[in-house]
């Protein structure tokens, strides 16, 4: 993408590394971002409005494991420019296939960016990127 691709915190470093050699050199973790400096610690389970109003104004996709984002958060996003690609369902427990499926989708993903007007938020599905709205 023109930005970053912003995974949310279901995402390890392993995988961000695997991104960025795979095509999406600015794969950036939620982790990295939102952390809790009174307590020095990472800010955990971080969901919906903070992070897509941050990714909204660093210009950077936002990279989810959760399909129905784009409906609880319907109102919010309308009044942004985001770009979410959530996974295709809420099941991540091989993880590898949603990393393996950004690979495989990074021209698309690049060519919905610059083609489609934001917001958008697409599905992840096999390697495919299918836009909802």
């Amino acid at each position: 993408m023109a930005g970053a691709l912003f995974l949310e915190d279901a995402f390890a470093e392993s995988h961000a590394e695997c991104l960025r050699s795979g095509g999406h050199p600015r794969a950036e973790r939620l982790c990295n971002h939102f952390q809790d400096f009174k307590r020095k610690t990472l800010e955990r389970g971080v969901k919906g409005l903070p992070i897509i109003s941050f990714c909204d104004q660093h210009s950077w996709g936002l990279v989810i494991v959760e399909s129905n984002m784009s409906l609880r958060h319907c109102e919010l996003i309308q009044t942004t420019q985001a770009a979410i690609l959530a996974t295709a369902h809420n099941h991540a427990e091989d993880m590898a296939e949603w990393i393996e499926g950004l690979v495989a989708a990074e021209t698309t993903i690049e060519r919905h960016w610059k083609k489609f007007p934001r917001p958008w938020c697409a599905f992840l599905r096999q390697g495919k990127v299918h836009t909802k709205g």
